[in-house]
């Protein structure tokens, strides 16, 4: 069965403020591959809903979602046309990205992506056993507003030893203002 190991909510944030306006939201789902799912939903209103599901392998899972960002959220035209020159249709239900798009291709889009203003931010929850961990540091390379969430506090029921463990400690952020 696979599990949710991230997310990722993608919109706009007041100019003021640090907070987020969601129009977008990535899954990834890992077990014996990565998959990323993209649907358009806005809990503040109305959007067409839309989903699409994109295989990346193992060492640029990070990269996949974020080229994903570029095609379904920006809808950077560019990318889109390379994108479209390898897959036809941009809507379709799912995608193998490294079986449909060569590696050639990839590294040109990714630095394609690394160019843009992404104008949106986005918001990465991780789960401490996520493989994509591993791959953070490539968002430096990102012109993205951009908060990571990470477990500093962890409880959860361990099926092998019968019992509730915990991991980290849960420190109070105080009123900076």
């Amino acid at each position: 069965m696979a599990v949710l190991t991230a997310q990722m909510l993608i919109g706009t944030n007041h100019y003021n403020q640090t907070g987020l306006n969601p129009s977008h939201y990535l899954f990834l789902s890992e077990n014996s591959r990565p998959v990323w799912i993209l649907v358009s939903q806005n809990i503040f209103s109305s959007n067409d809903d839309f989903k699409t599901i994109w295989i990346p392998g193992l060492e640029d899972t990070l990269e996949v979602a974020l080229l994903m960002i570029a095609i379904y959220v920006l809808k950077d035209e560019e990318i889109r046309r390379i994108v479209r020159e390898h897959l036809g249709d941009l809507n379709q239900e799912s995608v193998e990205v490294h079986r449909e798009i060569s590696k050639k291709v990839r590294k040109q889009l990714y630095k394609k992506c690394r160019q843009l203003n992404y104008r949106s931010k986005v918001v990465l929850t991780i789960i401490k056993e996520s493989q994509i961990n591993r791959q953070l540091e490539v968002l430096t390379e990102y012109q993205l507003e951009l908060d990571i969430c990470t477990p500093q506090y962890s409880c959860y029921y361990s099926g092998w030893k019968e019992k509730m463990e915990a991991e980290g400690k849960l420190e109070v952020i105080r009123d900076q203002f």
